[in-house]
């Protein structure tokens, strides 16, 4: 099951206590370079109307993608 959230802020919107991520931080410049509507549509496709609610695609595909950059740094 799924459930999709139209509302949701982007990186460059979101207030962090510490202040607002400058416009060049690279998970900034890289959110505005991913394709998330087209994403977001494939996605949703794979899911039925039962079960347990799935995480958001951008949840989704931006752990996968922290996650590689983390090894590909970590090979460094």
């Amino acid at each position: 099951m799924y459930n999709h959230i139209e509302n949701q802020l982007s990186l460059d919107e979101f207030d962090y206590p510490i202040g607002k991520l400058k416009a060049d931080n690279r998970w900034i410049v890289l959110s505005k370079l991913i394709p998330w509507e087209a994403i977001e549509k494939k996605y949703r496709e794979h899911f039925g109307k039962k079960g347990n609610v799935a995480e958001s695609s951008r949840i989704a595909l931006g752990s996968l993608i922290i996650k590689r950059y983390t090894i590909v740094v970590m090979k460094m």
